[in-house]
């Protein structure tokens, strides 16, 4: 079973990151994502807090056990439903892939390998 998991709930607009995810990337305090147009994958990636669009780790998130890092960037999820051709007020389940290299560390995602779920 792969541990690097993301939902997408275009109805409700969030995006939700499993905890093994966010500690592969060094449990960083805040997140990019990047989307690659032409490869149609989807980059997360360790960020700092002053970097343009870095989103916050919940504060939370590691105290409590079964929480899990939910995101709402609602123009990133209309441009995913444009993009990567999914469709709107559904759920999708993509599994991921770590890769590190000498510059940067990122969870990435296929986009065109989703599961819809409802």
């Amino acid at each position: 079973m792969n541990k690097y998991v993301m939902r997408i709930c275009l109805k409700n607009k969030r995006i939700t990151l499993n905890r093994a995810m966010i500690k592969a990337l060094g449990n960083p305090t805040h997140l990019n994502f990047l989307y690659d147009e032409d490869a149609e994958r989807l980059f997360f990636v360790p960020a700092e807090k002053d970097e343009l669009d870095a989103f916050e780790i919940p504060q939370g998130f590691w105290t409590r056990p079964r929480s899990a890092c939910v995101i709402c960037r609602i123009a990133f999820l209309q441009m995913l439903v444009i993009k990567a051709n999914i469709e709107a007020d559904s759920k999708y389940l993509y599994h991921g892939a770590y890769k590190k290299t000498e510059d940067f560390s990122a969870v990435v995602f296929n986009m065109t390998c989703g599961q819809r779920i409802r």
